[in-house]
């Protein structure tokens, strides 16, 4: 497509089969108006739903955005703030293996059985 500035406005050429541009013109000499006419008319239509799209498409991914750092830090806090999650309150201890040794209380090693 190519575009030739004549003040504020441009002309276009583009290159469409002639059995659709045809038909595209007798429909709008049926309709009274012009081809020039209903593609700005197309054109604008376009902009208009796809502006739109774009917008709600931004927004969706900024509340995204939001909900995911906030959940974060949700879980984050939630993570120290449960019990069970806490490996410092835990009441039973795991012990430490190594091969076939394993770490007591005591902190000496014994061979595990």
């Amino acid at each position: 497509m190519q575009a030739l500035e004549v003040g504020d406005k441009s002309l276009m050429n583009f290159r469409v089969s002639d059995k659709v541009k045809r038909s595209f013109d007798t429909l709008c000499k049926y309709n009274g108006s012009n081809m020039t006419n209903e593609l700005i008319r197309l054109m604008r239509s376009y902009i208009d739903q796809e502006g739109i799209k774009i917008i709600q498409e931004q927004h969706n991914a900024d509340e995204i955005k939001k909900l995911t750092s906030r959940h974060i830090k949700t879980a984050q806090k939630s993570k120290m703030d449960n019990d069970w999650y806490d490996d410092s309150k835990k009441s039973s201890k795991q012990s430490q293996r190594h091969g076939e040794w394993i770490k007591g209380d005591d902190m000496t090693w014994r061979q595990g059985g």
